[in-house]
């Protein structure tokens, strides 16, 4: 766990998203919770050796599970864009197969902990809009869209601290499989004038506005590649597979090297439907 602001810690060690605590005169406001219930505890302890002041809520950037099937660990309620109500409802019925997907490895040894999860609804939901008041420090809350059509930004202000959720990633390729470009980027935009100095990305480490400046360059050079082909008269099937260029515009995560693949194909096949086809 590192401190990146007077009041704000991260930990970016977990598997899944990155997490934060935002400590206030109030209280304590959570961003994300770990994706395996040892994690979890593990980052209640952390919790508390910062503070023992009661944990008000925990905040979900978006409804994926790993970033929102162990809110239960916290005793706290959670708040969540109104429009990643359904996908978490849904995780209910999905989360072990998602889980035992994207970490098979440690299915078999968690699978006791995943079956008492329990998933509860949102206390609050909101449209746009939220703050939280924390007494010498305000927490906002901002609907931005783009990675899912629930996504929304945190942003501790006197702290000048931003969390991202999953619409940046440091020096990772990004998961696109719900995107809506446009959105995306006008987020992103939007993210790049704000009053922050330190940027918490979904996933990756703790950096600057330089990762919201390299995003934009990938989804740049994706949308040209794009609409070059389609401008050509290629139709989608061909699009779809030329992937390398973009592959090849961030590091690859070890172990992720047939997903990636996958993902940029699919994000170009979004792209193209995007521009009209």
């Amino acid at each position: 766990m590192q401190q990146v602001s007077p009041r704000v810690w991260v930990e970016t060690e977990y598997e899944g998203a990155n997490v934060g605590c935002i400590v206030g005169e109030r209280g304590i406001v959570l961003v994300e919770s770990p994706m395996s219930p040892p994690d979890a505890r593990d980052w209640l302890q952390k919790v508390r050796r910062v503070s023992q002041k009661p944990i008000l809520y925990i905040v979900n950037t978006d409804h994926h599970f790993d970033h929102s099937i162990c809110n239960c660990a916290f005793g706290a309620p959670s708040i969540l864009h109104e429009l990643a109500l359904p996908g978490l409802q849904e995780l209910r019925f999905t989360y072990k197969d998602i889980f035992k997907h994207f970490a098979a490895e440690k299915y078999a040894e968690l699978k006791k902990d995943l079956e008492g999860l329990d998933l509860a609804d949102p206390l609050i939901t909101f449209s746009e809009k939220l703050t939280l008041e924390l007494g010498d420090l305000s927490v906002k809350l901002v609907h931005v869209g783009g990675h899912s059509l629930g996504t929304i930004y945190v942003l501790a202000s006197e702290d000048k601290v931003l969390f991202t959720g999953d619409n940046v990633t440091q020096n990772r390729h990004p998961y696109m499989g719900e995107a809506v470009f446009a959105n995306w980027r006008r987020g992103l935009d939007r993210m790049l004038r704000l009053d922050a100095t330190v940027i918490v990305p979904g996933h990756g480490d703790v950096c600057g506005k330089e990762a919201i400046t390299k995003l934009i360059e990938f989804f740049t050079l994706l949308e040209a590649r794009v609409k070059e082909m389609r401008d050509a008269g290629k139709k989608r099937g061909h699009v779809v597979k030329q992937v390398a260029e973009l592959v090849a515009f961030y590091p690859i995560v070890p172990g992720r090297e047939q997903m990636i693949p996958d993902w940029v194909s699919d994000a170009m096949g979004r792209m193209f439907d995007e521009l009209g086809g």
